[in-house]
């Protein structure tokens, strides 16, 4: 185990012992309060520790899914990834042609003669340094699917 960890888990601990001793201050004997207190914080410290870890992990990767707008989804190319599981999701692009594609999400994607690609900007992970975008595909002249790509 590394002594951060060790550092950690001490000032988590701290706390902790405090707070069981202060729980069991007058329900049980000095003995058993003493035993139970540093059962309890020995315990309960990896497990608040894991709590926190989990907590600021979710912090990090959370990021608002917004209903599409037009306007802010052509404005601000970096945010789009707020708006990209709504989009997905409502299945608005599906049967859509590619001029009417073009009008709803602008025309500055790459394209190819099957798909359009549209940058959604760099979505909030932990592990995130590729930006994402989303496929549209075509199959005889309408949109086929949409995903979004990590790639």
């Amino acid at each position: 185990m590394d002594i951060a960890v060790l550092i950690i888990l001490v000032v988590i601990g701290l706390p902790l012992f405090l707070f069981w001793r202060w729980v069991f201050r007058k329900t049980v004997s000095k003995v058993k309060r003493l035993t139970l207190t540093w059962t309890l914080t020995i315990l309960s410290a990896p497990l608040v520790y894991v709590i926190i870890g989990l907590v600021w992990i979710e912090g990090v990767e959370y990021y608002p899914n917004r209903d599409f707008d037009q306007k802010t989804w052509k404005a601000d190319s970096d945010s789009r990834y707020e708006y990209t599981h709504d989009l997905i999701k409502s299945k608005m692009l599906i049967g859509k042609t590619r001029p009417q594609v073009l009008e709803i999400l602008g025309n500055n994607g790459d394209t190819s003669q099957t798909e359009l690609y549209y940058y959604i900007g760099f979505r909030p992970e932990l592990t995130g340094i590729d930006p994402s975008n989303i496929v549209v595909d075509f199959k005889n002249g309408k949109v086929d699917t949409v995903i979004e790509n990590d790639k």
